[in-house]
């Protein structure tokens, strides 16, 4: 009995803990200059998505849970932002702001949370298609692609590097669907889709091309 239960939790540990564990290294040698300093860098685009995410949290406090207009932004001229640009890093930063943590910190915790989940998606995913060593090598190069660095610290386009490191999820996604009619697949699959869409449309527009060829 002793001897079954260890091998379960050796199983378990290779399944889970171990890839999690190597998500987590990559993330402290790729990302982890973002938590080394106060602020985030000081690049192109990032403080207008700061901007963004505190009028999302400012909405929300005033009631205004889905705002057409945002007043303040544009040097307080206004803009309707979610007219014409997905909201999904402002959804995310807003409720962290909102329980009292600071935009930078709230910022930094949405774009590592989503740097693990896409690592243990592309992990899944390869190793799925092909073996564990393929998930792990794919995660790797995957993470370190030199258009991630420049937007984390050179560009700042924020809600496109959530739609990028969201595709392996949806591939991960799409493939259970593909090889496993489960109604959990039925559900997890466009709702993955749904979350790229939302993060940015148009990586999501090309993603959606790649998807269809993957598919085929």
């Amino acid at each position: 009995m002793a001897s079954h239960v260890a091998t379960r939790r050796a199983e378990r540990l290779q399944s889970y803990g171990l890839p999690l564990l190597f998500v987590l290294l990559l993330g402290w040698l790729l990302i982890g200059p973002l938590w080394g300093q106060p602020g985030l860098p000081n690049s192109a685009d990032g403080l207008l998505h700061l901007h963004r995410g505190a009028a999302m949290a400012r909405s929300w406090a005033a009631g205004i849970i889905w705002p057409r207009w945002f007043p303040d932004v544009y040097q307080g001229l206004g803009a309707p932002v979610f007219h014409y640009y997905s909201p999904l890093f402002y959804l995310a930063v807003a409720p962290l702001h909102l329980l009292g943590l600071p935009l930078d910190l709230s910022a930094k915790l949405v774009l590592s949370g989503f740097f693990v989940g896409s690592g243990l998606a592309t992990w899944a995913w390869l190793r799925r298609l092909l073996s564990p060593a393929a998930g792990y090598a794919g995660a790797a190069l995957y993470l370190s692609q030199p258009h991630l660095f420049r937007e984390y610290y050179f560009r700042g386009d924020y809600p496109q590097v959530l739609a990028l490191l969201l595709l392996p999820v949806v591939l991960w996604a799409f493939t259970r669907l593909y090889e496993e009619g489960h109604w959990t697949n039925w559900l997890a699959a466009p709702l993955s889709l749904v979350a790229l869409v939302t993060a940015h449309n148009i990586t999501a527009l090309l993603s959606i091309g790649v998807l269809v060829l993957y598919l085929s």
